[in-house]
């Protein structure tokens, strides 16, 4: 019974994302090659996504004994970045409609960092920031995001690449 909660959980989430789709990924500077097609899913600002995972993620995990390879996020970083688009970006904002109207994605010459959030079983989430968004308020900065949700202990990328928008409100 709860491998059909944490399926219908899954299916749910992935349905409350805009719209899903997957293109192939081929890396052709290096010999690094995915395992299976990876599915960017783009999912509206601040909505949850893939809560069996991202839910309670541990932040003490140990990625050195498993086989990352830095390379692939250089790859992956060009990929992602040339599949969105800027009404991708637009469509995924909730709150600052107004303010994204002249809102164009150009991607960076250079790739942005890319961060361990957590594990949580066999999956490991990484996380990028791509680009800064204007906001509706002073006090909220907002990104375009990316969240790499990988599968140890290969880390390849062939679960999920999330696209969203995250913000902060500071006081």
């Amino acid at each position: 019974m709860k491998f059909f909660s944490a399926f219908f959980l899954l299916c749910i989430s992935l349905f409350i994302s805009i719209y899903t789709f997957s293109i192939t990924f081929a890396s052709t500077s290096t010999n690094l090659h995915l395992e299976q097609t990876p599915k960017i899913v783009f999912v509206e600002e601040m909505q949850s996504f893939l809560p069996q995972i991202m839910d309670n993620l541990n932040t003490e995990c140990n990625i050195s004994e498993m086989n990352f390879d830095p390379r692939l996020w250089d790859n992956l970083y060009q990929w992602i970045s040339s599949q969105i688009k800027s009404n991708d970006v637009k469509r995924l904002s909730l709150w600052a409609q107004e303010e994204m109207q002249n809102y164009n994605y150009i991607p960076k010459a250079v790739k942005t960092e890319i961060n361990l959030v957590g594990c949580r079983g066999k999956y490991v989430v990484f996380e990028s920031t791509l680009d800064d968004l204007p906001s509706h308020h002073p006090l909220v900065v907002r990104w375009l995001k990316t969240y790499i949700v990988t599968s140890a202990p290969n880390l390849l990328f062939e679960n999920y690449i999330v696209v969203t928008v995250r913000g902060d409100r500071f006081e």
